[in-house]
């Protein structure tokens, strides 16, 4: 994470979210939770990163994607073409 993030932390009785934003974009940069069990005392970290933000029909998508749980990585989502709705039509939708 190059960028300074600022962090949200979102809480429940058992985990934690926090979220990680760009303070200049206002992009999320890392979701990062963890969950901590009582018996027996244990705590599971999880994140998943957020970059290589690109610009796709005026959204702003990020093409490189990684989670990583207890420090190793588990896998890599690097988009290198995005295109939203190609070829969907309305009829595509309808309720019968």
């Amino acid at each position: 994470m190059p960028r300074s993030p600022y962090g949200v932390d979102v809480r429940s009785m058992f985990s934690q979210v926090d979220y990680f934003v760009d303070v200049a974009s206002g992009l999320v940069l890392r979701l990062a939770d963890s969950t901590h069990l009582a018996v027996p005392p244990s705590n599971f970290s999880h994140t998943i990163d957020f970059d290589k933000y690109k610009s796709v029909h005026g959204a702003l998508v990020p093409t490189h994607v990684s989670e990583k749980f207890m420090g190793t990585e588990v896998w890599v989502l690097q988009l290198t073409d995005l295109k939203f709705d190609v070829g969907l039509v309305d009829s595509h939708f309808a309720l019968e």
